[in-house]
């Protein structure tokens, strides 16, 4: 067991003491699951004189100290003066970012944050292959931040005007499918045009917003940034499940196989959270511990992590349904044989979704997928993957923090619709019209464009 005692010139520095502990710990959230680490405080406040600070110095030594650090609001000379006896490493952390060291100081870091990496740069030292990693991840969490934020930014005064009618419909280049292709329906957020002659579909996705199994209100660029994120994402994940994508006609359309829909979301979730009635979360706050034919643990907090992705399929229709994988078999929806296939592809989207968004700073919470058969009988990924229409995902930098604190995790997705909603409306009373705010479409908006320049790496504009 390595002991790090951090020595406190007075209970004014005691703050700074503890942020440093909060961030290395918060930071560094496996440490505790990879080496033993016991943090001190001194409070040397009562006894500044040299005797009892060296009995101090001499009684962590004798307990195989690793470093120590001292935390003051004036001066290194107390840092100095530790540093003089013992052989172990001083860090000094003053309080203020002015503070100006008057002595040949050791280890000097300017804030807890700081200090916090330091320490554990210097375990590195002694156990390489486990903190390495951890200080790589840090690392590239901070890079992540920084690159989300230089996109939301850049993003930040964008708001709705004349302008964008001009720009959609600047972007529509090809629409000679309308000239072979017959509309069919009009979806939530798709209109469908059918050829079948060609046996092709064209997916036209529209600016509507749904959500509590309603059209809420338009979005502008949404179902351009739709389009070109699922698309993306076809693209990524083609030789992983094959999909129905054949050609990218302009912004908003697609053409696609024709599939036979299984009339059946697969819905894969990483965390239990949620507000609407088939969430896993307000299911579980209920008292169901079963859930879509899972078991689930006692004690789960809201927004926890689950201890593996579960697909929890809900029926497709004018409302879903929440239903079990033997519900479907015993049902005639599907064979054992096919389930268990989309339960395999609905896994590998989900694994290779959460890879890609951890790469760019995102947490992949929860989506759902949707397959159909095609000419050949097998089954394909349809629909759209990985939008913010279909997914949840959160900002990985904060989650820990505001996971600790009981507070919701940052979204970027259109759940800040949805809490809205549910604040000001009854969300399932379809005879009151809801009204959204220009401000909060505004808001979702560049949630939307944002989500797809973090995950693509491609400008939207």
């Amino acid at each position: 067991m390595s002991y790090i005692p951090i020595i406190v010139y007075s209970k004014d520095s005691l703050d700074h003491a503890n942020n440093i502990i909060y961030y290395l710990y918060n930071s560094f959230p496996d440490l505790h699951n990879r080496i033993e680490l016991v943090i001190q405080k001194r409070i040397l406040q009562h006894d500044r004189n040299p005797e009892a600070l060296i009995e101090s110095i001499n009684y962590y030594n004798k307990l195989d100290v690793f470093c120590f650090v001292v935390v003051s609001e004036q001066n290194n000379g107390l840092a100095n003066f530790v540093c003089a006896n013992t052989t172990v490493p001083v860090i000094y952390s003053p309080c203020h970012y002015n503070t100006k060291p008057l002595y040949n100081s050791p280890m000097l870091t300017y804030g807890p944050e700081s200090t916090a990496l330091a320490i554990l740069k210097l375990l590195g030292v002694l156990y390489k292959n486990d903190v390495t990693q951890l200080v790589e991840e840090y690392q590239n969490n901070n890079k992540q931040k920084a690159r989300i934020e230089d996109i939301v930014l850049g993003h930040e005064e964008l708001t709705i005007d004349d302008k964008w009618y001009e720009n959609v419909v600047t972007s529509k280049k090809n629409m000679d499918y309308l000239l072979t292709h017959t509309f069919k329906r009009k979806g939530k957020v798709r209109n469908i045009y059918v050829s079948d002659e060609q046996n092709t579909v064209v997916l036209s996705a529209s600016d509507r917003l749904s959500a509590f199994d309603r059209i809420i209100c338009n979005i502008p660029y949404k179902g351009a940034v739709l389009n070109r994120i699922s698309t993306w994402w076809f693209e990524q994940t083609k030789d992983l499940v094959p999909n129905h994508l054949l050609e990218v006609l302009n912004d908003t359309d697609i053409k696609v196989k024709k599939c036979t829909p299984i009339l059946i979301e697969f819905v894969v979730r990483g965390y239990i959270t949620g507000s609407s009635k088939t969430s896993m979360w307000k299911n579980y706050s209920e008292g169901c511990s079963s859930y879509c034919g899972h078991v689930l643990p006692k004690g789960l907090q809201k927004n926890q992590k689950l201890e593996t992705p579960l697909v929890t399929p809900t029926t497709k229709g004018e409302t879903d349904e929440l239903i079990s994988s033997q519900e479907i078999i015993n049902r005639g929806i599907l064979t054992e044989e096919q389930w268990n296939q989309c339960h395999e592809y609905a896994l590998k989207l989900f694994n290779f979704g959460t890879e890609v968004a951890s790469q760019n700073g995102l947490i992949l919470v929860d989506t759902k997928y949707e397959f159909g058969f095609d000419g050949n009988n097998k089954i394909i990924l349809i629909d759209e993957m990985h939008t913010a229409d279909s997914s949840r995902y959160w900002f990985k930098h904060s989650y820990n923090e505001r996971f600790n604190n009981g507070e919701h995790p940052e979204a970027i997705d259109k759940e800040i619709i949805r809490m809205w909603i549910k604040e000001h409306y009854d969300p399932y009373d379809k005879s009151v019209p809801i009204h959204i705010p220009q401000d909060k479409k505004d808001l979702v908006m560049r949630r939307y464009i944002q989500l797809y320049e973090i995950i693509t790496g491609n400008y939207f504009f």
